[in-house]
């Protein structure tokens, strides 16, 4: 094609298609396609450098040979290859007249394509090579070196083409970001509305079981002096009653973080093993529970009795994920949460915990169920399984004592229960750092909680779900 040909109009109207576009293989296309059509080449190629510069990869190839480069050089080594080196290091054009007779090429895919002038105009960014716009003759084509109007064009290409491909990296960052402040600010009002309506459920279960307080002592004095028969049911059956409402207020306050907590140094492999027994004893046959406890043990500020009950309602969801028998496994260890394990989780914060883990092989959860498992009353189980407020009431609970849990599940895979709890300011033994583990787990639930409940009463036979 006549160097005419190739004026700055017709680049100007190359670089107007590439903005239109809206996705990276358009771009590649329209690249591969306005090489041919404008500088003649039969044959045209767009390659990328990886991260280290060690291998090119072709992205898109175009032309009669386009199979035959998928097959023979669709990766290449760039290490001892002299021309691809060059490309590399000194961002500059490189053309080979003829492939078949010159020296520095690499000889095993000249021969399985039959090459023989090959040119490549590096794609720089900043000072560093990305890749390369490669075209040129094969075989019976000959050899054709292009022309100075033909290298000014396809240089000016390869500039076009990086701003091109900067835009949209930039427009997909945006996007990304705006869908991140989105999420987030979602997160932050769905919490700000679970944190009101913990509230409100904390101060009407103060005033109802104050309420319930008179009507149970009442009606319990009441039974100690009756002497009739059919009367003294009927006390105890509201006796019965305002026990069970009792029990309900007391979860509320759980949820609105007033319940009372008797906070003392624990060492939890005392709750653990407690847990451990409980469970022992409902767990069906085909439940297989393994407990592994490190032995130096952090020590906690803690509610023996409210983390009892979240270890064993653990427990209780795990047996419930799996209908069809299997293992479970709880363990604890000390650990330290670095500022990249929170920066790489942001469910996290920096500092010293003692990590539960309850792991199991069950149905596991798709993420949009993990990610409504600690609201209040959300339950994937029957009606007469569980009320939805477990693992709400435990996220306040966890909270109340300065902690969180990390939930992970996928369907067919099972679910991972991580609870830390922050350890004690005295006694603290050496801790495992978790700053490799940030990339761990499959879909996450990035909120405190588990099932609270009685660990003895109906609570322990029909806990909350997951």
């Amino acid at each position: 094609m006549p160097a005419s040909d190739l004026s700055d109009a017709r680049l100007l109207a190359f670089a107007r298609r590439l903005q239109s576009l809206e996705s990276f293989d358009a771009l590649v296309d329209e690249l591969c396609r306005e090489v041919r059509e404008a500088v003649g080449y039969h044959t045209a190629w767009l390659a990328l450098f990886d991260q280290r510069g060690d291998q090119v990869r072709i992205l898109s190839v175009q032309g009669e040979m386009a199979e035959r480069v998928w097959e023979s050089a669709a990766i290449i080594p760039v290490e001892g290859d002299p021309y691809m080196e060059r490309i590399r290091d000194d961002r500059t054009v490189q053309i080979i007249e003829d492939a078949q007779v010159a020296e520095d090429v690499n000889r095993e895919i000249v021969e399985a394509l039959g090459n023989r002038t090959i040119v490549n105009v590096p794609l720089a960014l900043i000072d560093r090579a990305v890749g390369a716009i490669g075209t040129g003759t094969f075989g019976d084509q000959g050899v054709r070196l292009p022309s100075e109007g033909e290298l000014r064009y396809l240089e000016g290409m390869a500039q076009q083409l990086v701003m091109a491909s900067a835009r949209l990296l930039l427009d997909k960052q945006r996007e990304e970001a705006a869908a991140e402040r989105e999420a987030l600010q979602r997160k932050l009002e769905e919490r700000h509305r679970l944190e009101s309506l913990g509230r409100l459920a904390g101060e009407v279960a103060h005033e109802f079981n104050n309420l319930l307080t008179v009507m149970v002592g009442g009606a319990s004095l009441l039974l100690a002096d009756e002497d009739d028969p059919e009367r003294a049911e009927e006390l105890q059956a509201i006796v019965h009653a305002g026990e069970g409402a009792s029990q309900l207020a007391r979860k509320l306050l759980a949820l609105g973080k007033k319940q009372p907590l008797q906070l003392r140094a624990l060492d939890l492999r005392d709750c653990l093993e407690d847990a451990v027994g409980i469970a022992s004893r409902v767990l069906p046959d085909g439940v297989t529970l393994t407990y592994e406890a490190a032995a130096d043990a952090q020590p906690v500020n803690a509610d023996m009795g409210q983390i009892r009950r979240l270890l064993l309602n653990l427990l209780i969801n795990a047996r419930d994920a799996m209908p069809d028998g299997g293992p479970i496994t709880l363990r604890s260890e000390p650990v330290t949460l670095d500022e990249a394990y929170a920066r790489a989780n942001p469910w996290a914060r920096p500092g010293r915990y003692a990590r539960i883990v309850v792991e199991d092989r069950g149905e596991g959860m798709t993420p949009e169920v993990l990610g409504q498992i600690f609201e209040p009353f959300f339950t994937t189980k029957q009606e007469e399984r569980g009320s939805g407020l477990g693992l709400a009431i435990c996220r306040a609970v966890v909270e109340q004592h300065g902690g969180f849990v990390h939930a992970s599940s996928a369907p067919g895979e099972g679910s991972t229960f991580e609870v830390l709890l922050p350890a004690s300011a005295q006694d603290q033994p050496a801790e495992q750092g978790l700053d490799e583990q940030a990339g761990e787990g499959g879909a996450d639930a990035h909120r405190p909680g588990d099932a609270v409940g009685d660990a003895q009463g109906e609570r322990a036979q029909h806990p909350d779900p997951q």
